[in-house]
């Protein structure tokens, strides 16, 4: 009997550790920095706006060119640009750890980035020797078009995050030690087990979907968003059921508790019965 009061101890610790996690929004999940941004993050903001600035500039100053002047100004435009996004790139990567990231996630991430760096460095020196405005048009247009940092890199880093810590955090981590001591205590999770395994499935596909968008996020822009859309219709999936998983062991919890009353050891105050 006193055994059976200290696994529902622990049983109760461990869930009420882990419900409030299964609350959380899933942007929860996402931050990559500090609420409050640092000083570093602040110059980098800044740095990034600078650059901006001088990019919008260089294209009027393109646009107001005479037709002689124009290619020479659209490859300094292009050139602002690339280092504007550069710089995106850098800074946007920086906010991207092993404290906020789990590992097999960081690696694709960081992979991603640095495609899209080596992608500038040549779309750079492929501007820079155009000899023809058209040429040169070409080069600046991809610049953007094979680079979607906001669009989809930044994104699909994030979302992948996510998804791999609500495997390894939620799914696999609080939740399995929970399913656990569940069985310990004699009681069937057989129903739990199924959503979670449900849960996991969905979180899963949420990551492949952002990772092939992070393999390729210059890519397919109408594919891309098919991907994006698809991984976010997944972690909503992810989080009805844990929702459900969530009420399930509140129920389980409330369940036990109640058996505990009833079943409560006599203590020496009490009347011997004959």
């Amino acid at each position: 009997m006193y055994r059976r009061f200290s696994i529902l101890l622990l049983l109760i610790i461990i869930v009420v550790g882990a419900l409030p996690l299964l609350g959380l929004p899933l942007s929860s999940f996402a931050q990559t920095s500090d609420a409050t941004p640092t000083k570093k993050t602040t110059d980098l903001r800044e740095s990034i706006k600078t650059k901006r600035d001088a990019a919008k500039t260089s294209l009027d100053d393109y646009k107001a060119a005479r037709e002689e002047q124009k290619l020479a100004k659209l490859i300094t435009y292009g050139d602002k640009a690339i280092d504007e996004r550069t710089a995106a790139v850098t800074g946007q990567k920086s906010r991207f750890s092993a404290k906020n990231c789990p590992a097999v996630a960081l690696v694709a991430v960081n992979d991603a980035f640095a495609t899209i760096n080596a992608a500038l460095i040549v779309q750079k020196t492929t501007l820079d020797s155009a000899t023809t405005l058209e040429g040169a048009k070409t080069a600046t247009r991809e610049v953007f078009q094979k680079n979607r940092v906001y669009m989809f890199l930044v994104p699909a880093a994030r979302g992948a995050c996510v998804a791999q810590k609500l495997i390894n955090i939620i799914i696999d981590g609080r939740l399995a030690e929970v399913v656990t001591k569940l069985k310990t205590a004699g009681i069937d999770t057989a129903t739990i087990e199924t959503k979670l395994a449900e849960a996991k499935a969905s979180a899963q596909s949420a990551y492949n979907s952002y990772l092939q968008v992070l393999k390729a996020p210059g890519g397919d822009d109408e594919g891309n968003k098919a991907k994006m859309a698809a991984a976010k219709t997944s972690l909503q999936t992810v989080r009805k059921t844990l929702g459900d998983v969530k009420s399930d062991i509140a129920n389980l919890l409330g369940t036990y508790r109640q058996q505990s009353k009833t079943s409560a050891p006599r203590t020496l105050d009490e009347p011997v019965t004959p």
